[in-house]
């Protein structure tokens, strides 16, 4: 390879480097892709209580998840919906508050909790201990309050 080709070939390769890490690292655009347009709305129970939740079933509604939101009212979460069982992790980029984070299996039991996950421990994943097929997002305090125990089922409305 000739220099002159070497050298262009090192120029583009910066070039893309530069602007992925520009397009990667910019939260306006990341927060615009989030914009939360509204979700689809469901109910879950559990013993005697019930959440209204946001159903986060596509790719995109996962991965934004509750990120850039101020907070969730008191009695709301978000139920995200994956395509199969598997250790399904969740971080907290972007988020700013706490949240307790209950895993699902198929059956809507819960095979496992992390409770008061601080928005400071990104970029920490959190995976359950037993495969899930739905993760449950609450307020932070909601699993102690309502007497959350792994095996306990849940039920949607």
């Amino acid at each position: 390879m000739s220099e002159t080709t070497q050298n262009i070939t090192l120029l583009l390769l910066t070039s893309l480097a530069v602007s992925f890490i520009f397009l990667s690292d910019a939260p306006q655009e990341a927060s615009q892709s989030c914009s939360h347009t509204p979700l689809p709305v469901s109910e879950v129970a559990f013993k005697e209580h019930t959440l209204v939740v946001e159903l986060a079933t596509t790719v995109v509604a996962r991965e934004c998840g509750l990120s850039y939101r101020k907070e969730i009212k008191e009695g709301h979460g978000m139920l995200f919906v994956f395509e199969k069982e598997g250790y399904h992790g969740i971080w907290m980029e972007h988020m700013r508050f706490p949240i307790d984070i209950i895993w699902l299996d198929e059956a809507l039991r819960v095979v496992s909790i992390k409770e008061n996950v601080s928005p400071d421990s990104f970029p920490e994943v959190f995976s359950p201990s037993a495969p899930a097929l739905y993760v449950l997002e609450v307020n932070a305090g909601e699993v102690s309050s309502h007497s959350f125990f792994v095996g306990d089922t849940i039920f949607l409305r």
